[in-house]
């Protein structure tokens, strides 16, 4: 184990020694979600236009259309209820002439999800088995303009109600004149507009279960937060924080939160990955909470911090990896190790510790807010999740 693992088990001992602090972290969680959701990042000013003008020859050029804001996704938050798919872009500005489809490959299927006249879509199977228009009633668009949104409400039936899926977004705005034309594209998953330039092949995002939950939260780039004691200051050692944006393996960049029916997984991003990080899990559910670490091995330790749940949680079958090539950082928690509760709410933190003769420094990145804390027991936690 680091020498944060351990200063941590520590802590957690002297933590629930404290009835009072117990009391404050055993919050009963809010209510659960009933949808898999997952929520992608697009750089800003990254659309594309192709153009072809009549009079040139040659096929149309492509082109990069920065000041596109209408059509310039920042985000999409893609989330498969049990009875209906939710899917919304946010872009810099939205306009009523921009057009916006979700491409939805499943079991063997694909379909075109299009935003029709009317507030209305039209859905395609486009695969090579029996493809045309399905009928779907039910399914809506929607812009709302003041607040830059795109969206798309289908049934799950008109689909196959398949138990998962994997989703792609875009929007796009055509511009024509006798003489020429333009589209000008912004694929939700990519850099750019689509694979195949005027098509409608957006990129396809991982596999979303139905009804089950997971969330990916991204966090802003260079915000860790360095803490240090100086032992041979008068008065005794004081913390003092500072900004470490140069700390690269402890630098998150997104974290997904999945929590399936038999495992609680967490998986930190970061610019860099290094083994002598420590990551750390955070889980309050039902008015109990716990903390799990990455150990040597590829193990996990747990630890009770709720009056009932106090000291070390015998939790086999956990693991923990660090991959260094793609900068990730993973935990998988039994879900029986924390009683296995329909809902929780999850932090996740990653943390260095560096020691000399004269001080102590442990430099922290939390993964629900811009910097760190000084304290890893104030990870903040996320929203509720509901057991896949």
């Amino acid at each position: 184990m680091t020498t944060t693992g351990s200063r941590l088990l520590r802590s957690l001992g002297a933590l629930i020694a404290v009835p009072t602090l117990v009391a404050g972290l055993s919050m009963t969680a809010t209510g659960p979600a009933h949808a898999e959701s997952r929520t992608t990042v697009d750089p800003a000013g990254d659309p594309v236009r192709l153009a072809y003008d009549g009079a040139d020859e040659g096929g149309p050029e492509s082109q990069p259309a920065p000041e596109a804001e209408r059509v310039d996704l920042v985000s999409t938050r893609y989330e498969y209820r049990r009875q209906t798919l939710v899917v919304r872009g946010t872009a810099r500005a939205a306009g009523r002439g921009v057009e916006f489809a979700a491409r939805l490959r499943a079991a063997g299927q694909e379909y075109f999800l299009a935003r029709a006249p009317g507030d209305r879509v039209q859905v395609f199977r486009v695969s090579s088995r029996e493809p045309g228009r399905v009928r779907c009633p039910g399914a809506r668009s929607s812009v709302d303009v003041a607040r830059g949104v795109y969206g798309l409400k289908v049934p799950a039936a008109c689909f196959g109600a398949p138990d998962r899926v994997r989703l792609g977004f875009g929007v796009s705005q055509v511009r024509s004149t006798r003489q020429s034309f333009s589209m000008t594209q912004d694929d939700a998953n990519r850099v750019g507009g689509p694979d195949d330039g005027l098509g409608y092949r957006y990129r396809l995002g991982d596999g979303l279960a139905r009804g089950a939950v997971a969330r990916t939260t991204p966090d802003a780039v260079g915000d860790p937060v360095r803490t240090t004691y100086t032992f041979d200051e008068p008065g005794g050692p004081e913390p003092t924080g500072e900004p470490a944006p140069r700390a690269r393996q402890v630098d998150l960049v997104s974290t997904r939160v999945d929590y399936r029916r038999q495992f609680l997984v967490v998986r930190g991003t970061a610019q860099a990955a290094g083994r002598a990080v420590d990551a750390v899990v955070r889980v309050r559910a039902a008015g109990r909470e716990f903390y799990f670490f990455k150990t040597g091995g590829g193990r996990i330790e747990g630890f009770g911090v709720s009056r009932e749940d106090e000291g070390p949680v015998d939790c086999r079958g956990g693991s923990s990896e660090v991959d260094q090539d793609r900068g990730v950082y993973q935990l998988r928690v039994p879900a029986s190790c924390f009683g296995a509760p329909e809902s929780v709410r999850v932090g996740f933190g990653l943390a260095l510790d560096r020691s000399t003769r004269r001080t102590s420094s442990t430099t922290v990145d939390d993964a629900h807010r811009v910097g760190g804390t000084q304290d890893l027991f104030d990870l903040k936690l996320s929203p509720a999740l509901a057991r896949g």
